[in-house]
């Protein structure tokens, strides 16, 4: 995380807004579990979801995915399999996500392996997740400059 950046919170608005996901999309990934707004103190039905950066950093990959034309089905399942495979702290223990657009690849210690399907490597594009999130601190900045 960028060390120059207070910790702050996102409304769910601000976080499809920085990410680049719908808050359809943000909508659904909540629902289904992928992503949980981590600065809510409390949850439940009317209370307003926070997020903090790492969720955002997730959902900035989210979306890369979703834009490199992974489907949403092979997202699911792509991220169900990254979670059972490096547990709830998946997003601090990946650097680079690798997809043809088709299959989801985690790149791990010099090596690929495939989240959506057993066996196959693929090089297209390259998630890395420092640029992602320096779009979402230029973001934010931009954002805070043109209400400013």
């Amino acid at each position: 995380m960028n060390k120059f950046m207070p910790i702050l919170t996102f409304t769910a608005s601000e976080a499809a807004k920085l990410s680049g996901v719908t808050l359809t999309m943000l909508d659904y990934l909540c629902r289904e579990k992928f992503v949980r707004p981590s600065a809510s103190k409390t949850r439940g039905r009317g209370r307003a979801r926070q997020f903090n950066f790492g969720d955002l950093l997730t959902l900035k990959v989210i979306a890369r995915l979703l834009q490199s034309g992974v489907e949403v089905r092979r997202l699911a399942k792509g991220l169900r399999t990254m979670r059972a495979k490096l547990g709830p702290q998946a997003k601090d223990q990946m650097k680079y996500l690798v997809t043809d657009g088709r299959e989801i690849f985690l790149h791990e210690y010099g090596t690929l392996e495939s989240l959506t399907q057993n066996g196959q490597l693929s090089f297209a594009f390259v998630i890395d997740l420092s640029v992602c999130e320096n779009e979402i601190n230029a973001a934010r900045l931009a954002t805070l400059t043109a209400t400013a």
